[in-house]
């Protein structure tokens, strides 16, 4: 029995696409690939919190011509802003809560995210939330998963983890905890979690 579905939130909650945040922050076209290799190649080291997300800035700065400094910093500030939502979720999201099912997020996100992450109106009715640079661990390691079981008393045989990247699935299955591959087909994984 599903009683606590766990997300995580880029591409299941919120779409996180390098390229469509580039291009959203860059006036030519043409400088798109650069901003992306300076600003998303090493993204993990601020999401596992190896670096400090102000450092992390600086560095991506240094690696763009100075013309750009200014569209890096500018992105590093607002990309949260612009992240569209997945259809279909905050809808099943607020049935799952009403149905008195545990509802909680698993997300590999830098500490400047989980610091601004109320701007998702959605995650206030969230029952937990670990973002993994503040706890200086990420997915797909079992340490991540465990933490949030410990934290939030859960029991992982009462557990669903719900992820779009195939590695994070095979992470929590390692830990022993039912897991869901998304690929952006929410009615699916509705009908999944309802066992239809």
């Amino acid at each position: 029995m599903i009683k606590n579905i766990i997300f995580d939130f880029g591409n299941v909650i919120a779409k996180f696409e390098p390229m469509s945040i580039a291009a959203h922050f860059c006036e030519d076209e043409k400088d798109v690939s650069c901003i992306i290799k300076a600003v998303f190649e090493n993204w993990g080291d601020i999401d596992a919190g190896r670096i400090e997300y102000k450092d992390y800035v600086e560095k991506a700065k240094s690696l763009v011509p100075q013309r750009l400094e200014a569209t890096v910093e500018t992105l590093m500030r607002d990309w949260y802003k612009i992240l569209p939502p997945v259809e279909g979720m905050d809808e099943m999201i607020r049935f799952f809560k009403k149905e008195g099912r545990g509802i909680y997020l698993l997300s590999n996100a830098p500490t400047y995210f989980s610091q601004k992450s109320k701007i998702f109106e959605i995650l206030e009715i969230f029952d937990g939330k670990v973002f993994s640079a503040d706890i200086k661990m990420s997915k797909p390691n079992a340490d991540i998963f465990e933490y949030l079981l410990n934290k939030y008393s859960l029991k992982r045989e009462e557990c669903l983890f719900i992820d779009d990247l195939l590695h994070n699935v095979e992470g929590a299955k390692a830990c022993g905890i039912e897991a869901y591959h998304f690929d952006g087909d929410t009615k699916k994984l509705k009908s999944y979690i309802l066992g239809e």
